[in-house]
Order: structure tokens, then sequence, then C-alpha cells
């Protein structure tokens, strides 16, 4: 049964009630900030102001969320979200992933086996190495030299089988960046949670029969009715494969709690990359968190992991230094550099970097909000990624090891088939920014995401494992680059023809 927006069809109306009262109960609990928060909520405006406001509220509610004690603002816009959706018969998110209605869908999904028969292969990322190239080159932060050194470590000392004993849950499986057909190809075992699409399902199947993994397919058991699901070829089961997040959420939570309840020993790492457009990507995102938070309260916390690939494009607290750095990197740009700076001043662009402290939220005085949005982004998907920080900060808050992983835009088809994001990708390439391509981001990300199961998984509030392409290095502001990247590649594409 589809999920809605309780209060109508309007992705604005939701986000302002969702954050007003979540807002608000935060700042019934007390506390030096009670009335910055009351002050915060009372600046979110009417659906009208809504477009041209939302990046500065996300923005004062990151420093918000990073003092906020034991998570509580988090917890409070988490509950927010899961109440204000609900199915066409009232019923909320969060009571389609309650005890209960779990337990009344133990059956509802029949596992299909699908055991690869090839070669275990490698990674192609090459660990400490890989590491340093990006450092040097400024596309990622430092901290990334700890999970590709581990990384390096396991696989000098164990071999094969980096995989062993975890189980990936993919949230999202058949998305452009699934990590599922890596997983698959290292010998791991992959539970699958994408919705219905023959082609899609057919290509995943295919990839795990090549490798030396083994799949788990979910076919919903309403269409597996008189059906011997262990005859079907491959091209029938990708016609049956699937379960759709914004209709099956409380069969999905139930099949995976099942499929660890039998496991017994096995740790489950659920990693979501679910994409949706538009107000879709709230929707599918608010569900993704709902399956998590069911298997978060159902699961023994050693035996959990969740994870999510992050957006570089967020308001985030960081250091002060890394502003110094910005500003003097700025103060000593080319003369080419500073033509180009003096053209797009003109039309507001290219303008000198700047961080916002926000004194009422209590950040140390080394510490500023850095504010690396996109307008053209959309409020929804600004939302939809802020749950699943508000998800990390809250699982890890109880002790569940999170693995929150900000991951570089890259050319997908989902991107590239805009005319207008392949002219900012070519533009901002001129302006230091490298957007990754799929298979080589999703090979970074499966050893980064093994590096980090088998080292010290911690909690990382400023970001410093983050892969962000460059966008955070540019010794620009962030918000006064897009319109001169635009620029820059359209020029580029046309010449190109």
């Amino acid at each position: 049964m589809p999920i809605q927006f309780a209060n109508g069809q309007s992705s604005t109306s939701f986000a302002i009630e969702a954050l007003a009262r979540a807002i608000r109960e935060a700042a019934s609990l007390g506390g030096p900030q009670s009335e910055q928060l009351l002050a915060l909520a009372a600046t979110l405006g009417a659906s009208a102001d809504w477009r041209n406001n939302y990046q500065r509220v996300f923005a004062e509610l990151s420093a918000f969320e990073f003092t906020s004690s034991e998570a509580a603002l988090q917890r409070a816009l988490l509950a927010a979200t899961g109440d204000l959706i609900q199915d066409s018969t009232g019923r909320s998110l969060t009571a389609l992933v309650a005890v209960d209605s779990i337990a009344a869908a133990r059956e509802a999904v029949v596992t299909v086996e699908v055991r690869g028969a090839g070669q275990t292969s490698a990674l192609a990322t090459v660990g400490a190495p890989t590491a340093e190239a990006m450092i040097e080159h400024r596309l990622a932060e430092p901290g990334v030299r700890a999970s590709l050194s581990a990384y390096d470590d396991w696989i000098s000392n164990h071999g094969d089988a980096p995989t062993q004993g975890e189980v990936l849950v993919a949230i999202g499986a058949n998305a452009e960046l699934s990590i599922a057909p890596d997983w698959l190809a290292i010998g791991g075992r992959v539970v699958a949670v994408a919705r219905r699409n023959k082609a899609k399902w057919a290509n995943l199947i295919t990839e795990a029969r090549a490798s030396s993994g083994t799949l788990l397919v979910p076919v919903l058991a309403s269409r597996a009715v008189g059906v011997d699901l262990e005859s079907l070829d491959d091209a029938q089961l990708a016609e049956l494969a699937g379960l759709d997040l914004q209709d099956d959420v409380t069969e999905i939570a139930a099949w995976i709690t099942s499929l660890a309840t039998e496991s017994k020993t096995d740790r489950f790492v659920v990693l979501g990359s679910v994409y949706a457009p538009g107000k879709n990507q709230i929707l599918a995102s608010a569900a993704q968190d709902a399956v998590m938070a069911a298997l978060s309260r159902d699961l023994p916390r050693e035996r959990l992991v969740l994870g999510w690939l992050a957006t570089p494009l967020d308001s985030v607290v960081r250091s002060k230094s890394r502003l110094y750095e910005l500003e003097a990197n700025y103060k000593k740009l080319s003369v080419r550099g500073r033509i180009r700076a003096g053209f797009w001043h003109l039309f507001g662009g290219l303008k000198a970097p700047k961080a916002a402290q926000l004194e009422h939220a209590k950040l140390a005085d080394e510490l500023a909000v850095f504010d690396y949005s996109a307008q053209r982004q959309g409020s929804s998907y600004l939302f939809a990624k802020r749950i699943e920080r508000w998800r990390a900060n809250a699982a890890e808050a109880d002790g569940i090891k999170t693995w929150f992983q900000v991951a570089p835009p890259a050319q997908t088809h989902s991107t590239l088939d805009y005319k207008i994001v392949r002219a900012a990708y070519r533009g901002l390439t001129r302006l230091g920014f490298t957007a990754f391509e799929a298979w080589m981001l999703r090979d970074l990300l499966c050893s980064m995401l093994i590096g980090s199961l088998k080292g010290q998984m911690q909690r990382d509030e400023l970001s410093e494992t983050a892969i962000h392409g460059g966008i955070w290095r540019l010794p620009y502001d962030p918000q006064t680059v897009w319109l001169p990247a635009a620029g820059i590649g359209w020029v580029e594409l046309i010449r190109n023809r």
C-alpha cells in the first residue's frame, strides 16, 4: 500500500510542518538552546517563502544537530517524519514498522537464492596509494587513509573472503551506485531490496551468476501463488522479483529481520542508496529509514551496521582552518583565474569563500557551518538526505555502528541525461572538481566500506572521511559556483558539437 504525506501532496507543506513540530518538541525539553530553537521554528515561514529560505534553515539546523545532546533533536525530527507520512488507510510510517505489523508480515516474502558459479574477483582500488592520490588532488579528506589502509591490511593478512561474516543488505540494489555487484564479485552475500524492474533484476541476477557470491532475491508471496520458484529460470525470476519501499515497507522490514534471525551469527550491513525524483525522494528515504529503525530495534547491536552514501552538497560543521585554507587559495588564484572570477562577479558568481559562525548554536570558536548545498537540488532532496544523517546520529548515540560515507557526484545516466547537469560537470572540472565514473566510485566505496568494517568504525562528525570530488576544496563560495560552471560547460558543449 503506497505511502504519502499526511497533510496533502505538497512536500513543502510536509517539510515545514515536520521541521516545526520537531524543533518545538526539542525546545520543550529545555536547555540553553530552547529559545534559539523556537526562534528557528518561527522563521520557517509559509510555503511561498520556503524556496528562498530552506538552504538557510538547513544550515542553521546543522549547527543545532551538531550540538544536540544524545541526538535529541535528531530523534524528534525522525519521529515527526515517521508520523507525518502514512498509507492510504491513515496508518503512519512509524506504525507500519511496529512490532505487531512486522510480526503479521513474516510470511509475506519468499526468498530465492541465486548462487554464483564464477571466480572470485579483486577490487581495483589500491588501498593506501588510492587514498594518498585522492588527498593530494584534493578530492577527499585525510580521514580516507584509515579506511583504505585497513582494507590493505586485511587483504595482506587474510587474502580472500574480505566479506566473510558480513551480509550486505543493499537497499536500492539496482541503483547505478549500488555496490551490490562489487560485493558479489568478491564472494559476498547480498540481500537485495529494489522495486520491480525486469531488466534491472535480470542484470543483477546475471552478475550474481557470474560471480562467486550469493544473491538473495525477494518475491512477494502473493505473486508466487501456485509458482514453483525453484524451477524458474532467471528471466522468469526477474519478472517476479522486487519489493517497493513506498508500497512494501512492512514486508521489507519483516523479510530482513527474518533473514537476520535465521542467520544467527552474521553481521548485517544495511546500506541505503535509494534515489527517486522530486517529492518521492523524501518518501523513499523515509521508508528506508523506517526499515533501519525497525532493524535497530529488533536486532542485537553487535550484529548490525547501518550505512549510507551521503551527499557532499549539504551543510556541515567543519574546522575553521578549512576556511582559512580556502581564503588563502582564493587570494593565490592565477591571473587567468582572477580574470575569470572578475567576469563572473558581474553575475554574482565565483565569490570569495565564507562560512557561518552561528553563535546561538554555541559552536566552539574553531568551528563553523559550511553550506555546500545547491539550490537546484531542491528542498526535497536536502530533506531526504538529512533523514539519513539524523538516523546516523541517533544510531551512534544508541551504540550502533554506522558508516556515513560522503560520496562525490558521479557520471551516472540519471544525472548525465540532463544537459544542464552535463554542462555544470564540465564547467566544474575547469574549476577543480571531478565527477567520478560510476564503476570507479562503486569499487572505491566498496573498498572503503570493507576497510571501515575491518578497522575501527568511529563517529566522524566533521566528515573527515569525505570523498567529495573537490567541491569542498574549491576556492570560492560554494553557492556562487553553479552558474559559472553551467556557463563554462555550456560553451564547451556547443564547441564540441
